[in-house]
């Protein structure tokens, strides 16, 4: 069955928001690997991969449902986003973003009895509970290590 057009807009609006987070990520993972923090540029890039795979699967999703992909384009990306907490504070952000897209997604496929885009985006939920846990987890690694144990956090990092 087609998409509608107003489930294939939000879909569409999803793909271009997990290509932002794509490279909110990258961007992130180039400067922490310029400031020599080699495992948390590693989890930043594993998270760029991630992204880049859920853009595809939303894309390729609604082109099995006879709706066309639109790339809107990304946004040039700061240089520097601060401390490493700092960083991992605003991927938190970023990711409780995304869990509210997912759910506007979620509830109007559900509101409209679309059952197929409910299904396809409900392991989208499950999977940011994990991912909001998981930055959370970080973060509160990075405040108990504090200046002086941030390198062993960043080495548990770099075995993701």
């Amino acid at each position: 069955m087609k998409i509608n057009d107003q489930m294939a807009a939000l879909v569409n609006a999803q793909v271009n928001e997990e290509f932002h987070a794509a490279h909110l990520y990258l961007a992130m993972s180039f400067q922490m690997a310029n400031e020599g923090y080699d495992g948390f540029a590693h989890w930043f890039l594993q998270q760029y991969h991630e992204e880049i795979e859920h853009a595809l699967e939303m894309a390729q999703y609604l082109q099995a449902r006879s709706g066309q992909p639109q790339l809107t384009g990304v946004a040039e990306m700061p240089q520097h986003f601060g401390t490493p907490l700092e960083l991992f504070e605003a991927a938190y952000k970023h990711e409780c973003h995304v869990t509210e897209q997912i759910h506007k997604i979620y509830k109007h496929a559900l509101d409209t009895s679309d059952y197929a885009t409910s299904s396809f985006f409900k392991k989208y939920i499950d999977e940011q509970v994990e991912e909001e846990d998981s930055v959370l987890a970080i973060i509160d690694h990075l405040r108990m290590a504090g200046d002086k144990g941030i390198y062993l956090v960043n080495a548990q990092l770099g075995k993701r």
